[in-house]
């Protein structure tokens, strides 16, 4: 199956871009990689900028030229939207990652609908576009549910490509660890590629800010960058989720180790 040759030929690219991070890896074993990613997900190339605050990037004209900090285009210009509704977690991902990524009109039509349907980013209207039958079937199953019909689906036909995948963990059947995890979202994030995951927030893993203790959130959000700080992966959470009573936090940056429980103990990534 195609979706499959895709998610295993990203999953060989994410780990040898791993590598290369790590000084393990060679940028033309990544490369060469990439371009049959490329040529089975119809996605064109993108920059890439390594989503690390601080990290200097030599200028074009090579030797002499002063080096400059640099941050990813996701850690630059990313918005998650606040979902509208309690269970407009998925619809809320993927109109984040959507309006970052564009295009604001879909490339596929809606046969239900008839028409190829625009996002106009007033989070009420799009949230609920997405939510729609032919979509994330939001409504219909009262949240977003895991699968390669629901979020990969939406993101790739509204988008005209294959370039997301699903990579479940063993809840779902999946294989994913966190090695691989960390590998895609460092991948992906720094070739300005939101992540979405569908994970677990409750006491065995850990509340975000925002969040109310002592409730249970099988929840869809998103990732937008990774640094290293003190040695430890960091990866920064675009969050589309706060309680009523507390103040939003729609950036947050959480310690790999804790946040990779989220998503074990639940569905895995979108990326």
């Amino acid at each position: 199956m195609l979706d499959q040759v895709i998610a295993n030929t990203k999953m060989a690219a994410a780990l040898a871009y791993a590598d290369e991070l790590a000084g393990r890896g060679t940028r033309d074993r990544v490369e060469g990689i990439e371009q049959w990613v490329r040529a089975l997900t119809g996605e064109p190339a993108r920059e890439v900028v390594p989503s690390t605050p601080g990290v200097l990037v030599a200028g074009r004209s090579g030797q002499g030229a002063a080096a400059q900090p640099r941050r990813s285009v996701l850690q630059e210009k990313y918005i998650p939207f606040a979902q509208v509704t309690p269970f407009y977690c998925g619809p809320a991902t993927a109109m984040s990652s959507l309006a970052f990524l564009g295009p604001r009109t879909s490339h596929t039509v809606n046969p239900d609908t008839g028409v190829r349907e625009k996002l106009t980013g007033d989070s009420v209207h799009d949230q609920q576009l997405l939510a729609a039958d032919f979509w994330l079937a939001t409504d219909a199953n009262g949240g977003t549910n895991w699968g390669a019909g629901y979020m990969p689906f939406t993101l790739n036909s509204w988008r005209g490509t294959r370039w997301y995948v699903a990579a479940g963990t063993p809840n779902v059947e999946g294989t994913l660890t966190r090695e691989q995890a960390l590998a895609a979202i460092k991948y992906d994030t720094d070739r300005g590629y939101p992540v979405a995951e569908n994970v677990l927030y409750d006491a065995s893993t850990y509340y975000p800010a925002g969040f109310l203790p002592g409730v249970t959130y099988q929840h869809w959000d998103t990732v937008y960058g990774h640094y290293q700080h003190d040695g430890r992966e960091v990866v920064q959470v675009g969050q589309v989720y706060h309680d009523s009573t507390l103040p939003a936090a729609p950036y947050q940056d959480i310690d790999w180790d804790i946040h990779w429980t989220a998503i074990e103990q639940w569905h895995g990534i979108v990326w």
